[in-house]
């Protein structure tokens, strides 16, 4: 079952106590923004040496490009550009999770966490 964090210090302390398959992250968030989130989530793992990193996917209606530097710096894997349709939603989800894909009916075995 998927969760939802209503900003980025609900995010960054969800994180600390589940296991997620994938992380979408909003970019503009009332808290902390999603750059700033990503970079305190990938940082608590560092240091509480978690052998599984979720794919963070940044998931914005920002008409401004992120700039592939500044997303591999905070550990961001991916952009979605917002609104999206549920084809290239599944693509992501496929590309990132494709262990929980079920190829046989196209539809996820699990969406959420592990």
């Amino acid at each position: 079952m998927p969760l939802i964090a209503t900003g980025g210090c609900e995010a960054i302390s969800l994180e600390q106590t589940q296991d997620f398959d994938i992380i979408l992250m909003d970019i503009e968030m009332p808290d902390l923004d999603g750059f700033q989130t990503t970079r305190r989530i990938r940082e608590a793992q560092r240091l509480r040496l978690r052998p599984v990193h979720p794919p963070v996917v940044a998931y914005t209606s920002s008409k401004m490009p992120i700039a592939a530097r500044l997303m591999q710096f905070v550990g961001i894997d991916d952009v979605i550009a917002k609104p999206c349709d549920a084809k290239t939603m599944s693509r992501c989800l496929q590309r990132w999770c494709s262990d929980k894909f079920s190829s046989s009916d196209g539809s996820f075995a699990r969406l959420g966490h592990t």
